[in-house]
């Protein structure tokens, strides 16, 4: 991830260029995992997300 941040930083000209990622190193469990942000678990296939979030539907 790093270096695609320096590369897009030297296409773009811009060295505060940064890309957001979570951090889940210290995380007992997923915070963000909510149908609100990234999409819960489904509730019968514990493989699967929740049919409710938005990126359930992604191939």
């Amino acid at each position: 991830l790093l270096l695609w941040e320096r590369e897009i930083q030297k296409i773009t000209g811009d060295e505060n260029f940064t890309i957001p990622y979570w951090d889940w190193r210290d995380a007992e469990d997923c915070v963000i995992c909510t149908d609100e942000y990234m999409g819960g678990q489904h509730p019968t296939n514990p493989n699967l997300l929740s049919p409710a979030s938005f990126f359930s539907s992604w191939q």
